[in-house]
């Protein structure tokens, strides 16, 4: 632990200190939250006018972080940090504030005259307040194009889930479709996570709930199973060769606000099964890139589910249709062929590329500092 304390503490003053030369001949900006939504945007991206520095600036800033912040043109933020003593600090307006938000905004974020712009990530989560608000705009989550993966015939098709959070990302339903298909064809599943519940952060889901699906005894089954690869992994890896290894990515997420990785893995031309709800249809197509399932039944009006996420029927609802439209994809390379083609446009030509997104912000930041 100490060996691994003093690694992060080398690497992180490692960091700022490039950052710190880098501020000097460039305009800096501010990000408060690391979370791969912002690191493949601001330490992906190539920006031609601005350099970006992950601070947290809930915590009590080191020399060289205060140094950063003074000499940085502009703070981007994410939601949850306008919730903090810390955003009440004066010295940190004399600057221009850009706030980015995974959902639907509250009141406050729109009569904050500190706030010079409000970012929201999708369409479902801004409730068409960016039509409604000059100080409201959509910006999606982007990144970059991969190397796509091309669909092929092969001894074994490969499925990939990734996430933290058993209940929360269905890991339960997953299991059943993995157990059921396994029976019936060559298929090998990798699960980039892990399992666990964060009852804080997710108060919505009941105890009963998790420890109803037994995911100790999950655990030790998939362990145990050669075909099977179960632990977390850092992103690097994940792109690097865990997507690019996958035929199918699957994420039966019971909550989600909006579900980045699913947007990683269409970047390799993945096929995708997930769930309809929220933003997770502005990325999927059902039926061109892959599929959703919809039994679980999202009312958007009331921007809620129709069945409880603690009901034993949303995990069937979502094992029958989920089975059904996975099975087609293990079938069939060239329904893979046909939805990986699409997966990989939905990235390379829209606003999920990181290129657009750059062009945006740059010109957004523009409008607020000077050069």
């Amino acid at each position: 632990m100490l060996i691994r304390n003093l690694y992060y503490k080398i690497n992180r003053t490692n960091y700022l200190l490039r950052k710190l030369v880098w501020c000097f001949c460039t305009k800096l900006v501010i990000y408060t939250k690391k979370h791969p939504i912002y690191t493949a945007t601001f330490e992906d991206g190539h920006f031609n006018s601005y350099v970006f520095t992950y601070i947290d600036i809930n915590k009590k800033l080191s020399w060289i972080e205060n140094i950063l912040v003074k000499r940085s043109k502009l703070l981007h933020i994410d939601a949850a940090t306008y919730h903090t003593h810390q955003f009440d600090k004066p010295e940190l307006f004399k600057k221009p504030v850009v706030l980015e938000c995974e959902g639907c905004p509250r009141d406050e974020y729109l009569t904050d005259e500190r706030l010079n712009k409000i970012l929201l990530e999708s369409v479902s989560a801004s409730r068409e307040l960016y039509n409604k608000y000059d100080k409201v705009e959509l910006s999606y989550p982007s990144i970059y194009p991969r190397k796509k993966v091309e669909p092929r015939d092969k001894e074994y098709i490969t499925i990939l889930s990734a996430g933290f959070g058993a209940y929360i990302k269905g890991y339960d339903v997953l299991y059943r479709v993995y157990k059921t298909l396994s029976q019936r064809y060559k298929i090998k599943l990798i699960i980039a996570g892990t399992f666990g519940h964060d009852y804080y952060s997710y108060p919505e889901v009941k105890p009963e709930s998790y420890e109803r699906e037994n995911f100790d005894v999950i655990s030790v089954e998939l362990m145990a199973d050669p075909n099977v690869t179960f632990k977390p992994m850092r992103r690097n890896t994940l792109l690097k060769s865990i997507y690019p290894s996958a035929d199918i990515y699957v994420q039966f997420s019971r909550m989600e606000t909006f579900g980045f990785s699913i947007l990683e893995a269409l970047s390799f031309g993945l096929p995708v099964v997930s769930c309809n709800f929220k933003a997770i249809p502005e990325m999927v197509d059902h039926g061109e890139n892959g599929f959703l399932v919809s039994s679980n039944g999202f009312d958007y009006a009331r921007h809620d589910y129709v069945v409880d996420i603690n009901d034993v029927a949303w995990g069937n609802n979502c094992y029958e249709e989920g089975l059904g439209y996975i099975e087609q994809l293990v079938q069939s390379t060239e329904l893979r062929k046909r939805m990986s083609a699409k997966a990989y446009e939905k990235v390379a030509n829209t606003n999920f590329n990181t290129e657009k997104r750059i062009m945006f912000l740059e010109q957004l930041y523009d409008s607020y500092v000077k050069a």
